[in-house]
């Protein structure tokens, strides 16, 4: 037996074990001793701990048995309707063995943030249970696991890493894991819940239809195609695992068997008398050969699987059956399915198709599911049907729109859900918004379009002859009418009666009547806003700035007065994107948060009437009302809906993948989008994700990677010689420090920290963090070698980030953010053994937030990030340690000021997102900052946009002592481009 072979069937016993027990749970009760028997020959531990086990469940079942509790208690045969999950709704796992979870949960109990109200279902991993996210406003299902889990401290991890990566599949054909929690030490899994019925208990009613079964099977494909890119193999597809939602969406659940990449175990890892034997993992009846015969697999013995579910959806009759398990897996490996039982009228390529998923020979099956995607898409040329085609031509068109429906609706995410639910509404209908040649649409990180409240006319944001400035089109008219006056303008957005288009300008908020006429100006804006909304009352809500709360404006003209105020306290930076509730006093807006993406942000609503707040969501940005009762919202690139009462500031129910790539930046926010009545407008974009490897990129844009597995780095940092990284993986709020050693060997530094800004000391022996505990902040040096207690510098109720140690390591910048005066860079002296002498002082200080210090390697200049200047952050360096002198370094927005060996300076340009160096001169204690020149070509810069990523939140950029290379975050999956396409208009009806 190969070591892959041996490491394999030595992961996760317990999961084996609980799935033999859902095996025999699944025969009649007369045949169960006699499979036992017959599967555990030569191993008595085995076949003990199954009939325990056995007597267990089946006692708990029948302590059970009330008519109350066994509609969702079967221990055989399809399972009902829950209304949930279908995860563990799996008639294949029988009962919960050996009390399942410690104690089972009851109504009105807690699991971390979630509220309890029933159970919904039982099987072998567990019990399932019907909450209430109190946060969010949404039902899920939360199922606790097996006390296997409880006990085995390495399956417990390896289902948690598990756990992570299926986290990751987001994905409108696979419901969604919403996280992990822990009660009394028992585990449990937080799950979206499905509305809707398992596939197994519809065709318990008979065979669906042929375009019904179809479009099934595309959205099927769909799911497990999105699992295959992320490296997931469910392996244990069946009917019961596939949910159809009332709106017949097909949501794939139960990944608990699904094979991912784990780590090996140890050596000295004790083999559990189940793997002795090369026991299974899966359901009989849908197990591929390979399966059967335990031995390694792939995403082929999906493949498999879905051969079987498509069989059994056409005839309502497994494609292998047997009296007991053995008979089953025989079937397997020895018959062939009753072709005969498929329908007359089934399209011979359909037959075909699952002939080819059937075969035995997984080199010979066919290889990849999405290639049965492409064989149904094509089904309308198939030659092989040309006999047909004239006698079914009107049962094809049926048979083909269904497949294209079904296509239409994983693509588009099932953008129906955005209108009301009417018995003969119309589909929406999707066109692309092509400009007439040579006016090109802007490249913004905000939406260069807005929709005017009726749906028509749109406003655009395009560019002619080099010349920015808005056009206006009605929907149905492709004719563009240019704006005059508009030169410059940005961010458009329509008044409430849609008679007036306001924007902004350079430095001004001004607004245009959409027949034309006079630009009138508003109110002075700084030079960096994010985003605005003009409510019924002439009210406009502006973001003027990108580190600031919202500011309300009279339409007729005025000064701005502030309407949010941020929450220092609460780790507030921004306040954004906002967006009125029409026929209410409030308004929707993103709350941006230190040191987080967007896809971490808040939203909010705030009440133009007496200033209250509310939260509407968490863990999401960009939220735009939809006519009509729903509130859509991005995050990771994705565009979400869920039913909202704009009355009662509630989402109800669980939000859907409506869309699954729009164009998006999780750094600001912004995303291409805009709504009105039966209109949406979006930018197609891509999905986000926040793993990335460790890199260096050299200046000719060679990047090798420092580590071959991407996780969530955030924040990198190399250490002083060069030959460390030190890193935080994790979410902002939910992270560790990790070291990196020239071998990529990864070290684990910290347990629970969540640190932010890792930063070495002079000397590379520690590495300095800001960590927050018990309310307090605190800036704490952990040794790099990962032995001894941490050394806590500073405590502070102000949040805290270390910055940069001076040369002689006698004194560390750092930033706090204050009250008052938002963030300052201070200082705090230190003696050889790196204890505090005296006081913090103050080293940057104003109204404005100055930040990111870092500290020439002469000692002698600080350079750091300041909005001072209309509210665009840009870099300045002050003389060290007086701050007498200043200077600007920088010529547009700017960020991560980072000093090179030889005295240049390096930061990233936002505006035009480039690398850029300045040479300096120091002439006594002044210093002239040369012109930034690029660090990259041009076809290099545009190359690095797309593979790399160099500014907060998520990471900054570092050189290397040598100067010849650079620190990055790169991208796991590269932008593939163009970066802007042609924005796609929705229309309801």
């Amino acid at each position: 037996m190969s070591d892959e072979k041996r490491d394999d069937r030595r992961r996760s016993a317990p999961e084996r074990l609980d799935t033999l027990l859902g095996a025999v749970l699944e025969l009649p009760p007369d045949e169960r001793d006699r499979w036992i028997d017959e599967s555990s020959t030569g191993n008595a531990a085995l076949r003990g701990q199954l009939r325990e086990m056995l007597r267990k469940a089946e006692a708990d079942a029948a302590r059970r048995s009330s008519p109350a509790e066994t509609e969702f208690l079967p221990l055989s045969g399809p399972r009902p309707s829950s209304g949930g999950h279908g995860g563990s709704g799996d008639s294949g796992r029988g009962t919960a063995a050996d009390e399942p979870t410690a104690t089972p949960l009851v109504l009105g109990q807690h699991v971390g943030r979630y509220h309890v109200l029933d159970l919904l279902g039982a099987g072998g991993m567990g019990r399932v249970y019907r909450a209430l996210d109190a946060t969010l406003g949404r039902e899920v299902a939360i199922k606790g696991l097996s006390d296997a889990f409880r006990g085995d401290s390495r399956s417990l991890r390896r289902f948690e890493r598990e756990a992570r990566v299926l986290a990751t599949l987001s994905h409108p054909n696979i419901a969604a894991i919403y996280g992990f929690e822990r009660l009394n030490g028992s585990p449990y899994l937080v799950l979206e819940r499905v509305e809707g019925e398992t596939l197994a208990h519809r065709l318990a009613r008979g065979p669906l239809p042929i375009d019904e079964a179809l479009a099934v099977a595309v959205q099927i494909i769909a799911g497990l195609e999105e699992a295959h890119a992320k490296g997931v193999i469910h392996r244990d597809l069946k009917p019961s695992n596939v949910m159809l939602t009332p709106a017949r969406q097909v949501k794939l659940v139960d990944f608990g068997l699904a094979k991912t990449p784990t780590v090996k175990p140890d050596e000295d890892e004790p083999v559990d008398p189940i793997t002795e034997i090369g026991v299974v993992v899966g359901t009989a009846r849908y197990m591929s050969p390979e399966q059967v015969k335990g031995e390694d697999i792939d995403t082929r013995t999906d493949v498999w699987a879905f051969g079987c579910v498509l069989f059994e959806m056409l005839t309502a009759r497994p494609a292998f059956a047997g009296r007991s398990v053995s008979e089953v897996a025989a079937a397997v490996l020895r018959d062939e399915p009753d072709w005969s039982a498929l329908p007359a009228d089934v399209p011979r390529a359909v037959t075909r198709l699952i002939r080819r998923c059937l075969r035995r020979d997984p080199r010979t099956r066919l290889q990849h599911i999405g290639d049965a995607r492409i064989e149904l898409v094509d089904l309308e040329q198939d030659p092989d049907r040309s006999t047909e085609r004239a006698a079914r031509a009107t049962k094809h068109r049926r048979l083909q729109w269904s497949i294209v429906a079904a296509l239409a609706m994983t693509a588009a995410g099932a953008l129906f859900l955005l209108w009301p639910r009417q018995r003969d509404a119309a589909p929406p209908v999707r066109l692309s918004l092509e400009l007439p040649s040579p006016v090109t649409l802007a490249s913004e990180f905000s939406a260069p379009f807005a929709i005017a409240p009726a749906g028509s006319p749109l406003a655009i944001e395009a560019t002619e002859g080099g010349t920015r400035r808005l056009y206006v089109r009605e929907l149905r008219d492709p004719a563009l009418r240019r704006l005059a006056g508009t030169e410059g303008a940005r961010q458009p957005f329509f008044s409430a009666d849609g008679q007036w288009l306001a924007f902004f300008t350079e430095r001004q908020l001004a607004k245009v009547a959409v027949g034309g006429g006079p630009v009138l100006e508003l109110a002075d804006i700084g030079g960096n806003p994010r985003g605005a909304t003009w409510t019924a009352d002439g009210t406009i809500v502006v973001a003027a700035t990108q580190t600031a709360g919202l500011m309300r404006v009279p339409d007729r003209g005025g000064r701005p007065v502030a309407l949010t105020t941020l929450d220092k306290a609460g780790g507030e930076y921004s306040h954004r994107w906002p967006d009125a509730l029409p026929g209410t006093p409030w308004v929707l807006f993103t709350v941006g948060l230190e040191d987080a993406t967007f896809d971490e942000g808040r939203i909010e609503a705030v009440s133009l009437d007496t200033g209250e707040r509310r939260v509407v969501l968490t863990g999401a940005g960009f939220a735009r009302y939809m006519p009509g009762g729903r509130l859509l919202f991005v995050r990771g690139g994705r565009l979400y809906a869920v039913e909202f009462d704009p009355g009662r500031l509630a989402v109800q129910g669980t939000p859907e993948v409506i869309l699954d790539a729009i164009r998006y930046d999780w750094r600001n926010g912004g995303s291409h989008l805009a709504v009105s009545t039966g209109v949406l407008l979006y930018g197609p974009g891509e999905p986000v994700s926040h793993e990335y490897y460790l890199s260096w990129v050299d200046r000719e844009g060679q990047l090798r990677r420092a580590v071959d597995t991407p996780r969530r780095f955030r924040d990198s940092r190399r250490s002083p010689d060069g030959q460390r990284i030190a890193a935080a993986v994790g979410s902002s709020t939910e992270s560790d420090l990790w070291s990196v050693d020239a071998n990529a060997t990864l070290s684990r530094l910290s347990f629970g920290l969540s640190p932010y800004r890792p930063t070495w000391t002079a000397d590379g022996s520690g590495i300095t963090v800001g960590a927050q505990k018990d309310g307090k902040w605190r800036l704490l040096t952990i040794p790099a070698e990962g032995t001894g207690e941490p050394t806590v510098l500073l405590e502070s109720p102000n949040r805290l980030y270390p910055n940069a140690w001076t040369p002689d390591g006698r004194h560390l910048l750092f930033q706090e953010s204050g009250s008052t005066t938002g963030w300052d860079i201070r200082s705090l002296q230190v003696d050889e053994a790196r204890r505090p002498v005296g006081a913090a002082k103050g080293f940057a200080s104003s109204p404005f937030h100055e930040t990111n210090a870092a500290i020439s390697p002469d000692g002698r200049w600080v350079a750091y990030e300041s909005d001072e200047l209309d509210g665009v952050v840009q870099v300045y360096v002050r003389s060290w340690p007086d701050g007498a002198h200043k200077v600007r370094a920088s010529t547009g927005g700017a960020r991560s000021p980072v000093w090179g060996a030889n005295g240049e300076l390096y930061y990233w340009q936002t505006g035009e997102s480039l690398l850029r160096v300045v040479r300096t001169r120091e002439n006594g204690r002044q210093l002239t900052i040369g012109t930034p020149e690029p660090v990259w070509k041009s076809d290099v810069a545009s190359a690095m946009l797309r593979r790399v990523v160099v500014t907060l939140p998520n990471g900054r950029f570092d050189i290397d002592p040598s100067g010849a290379r650079f620190l990055v975050l790169e991208k796991a999956t590269p932008d593939s481009g163009p970066t802007l396409r042609s924005p796609i208009v929705v229309l309801g009806h």
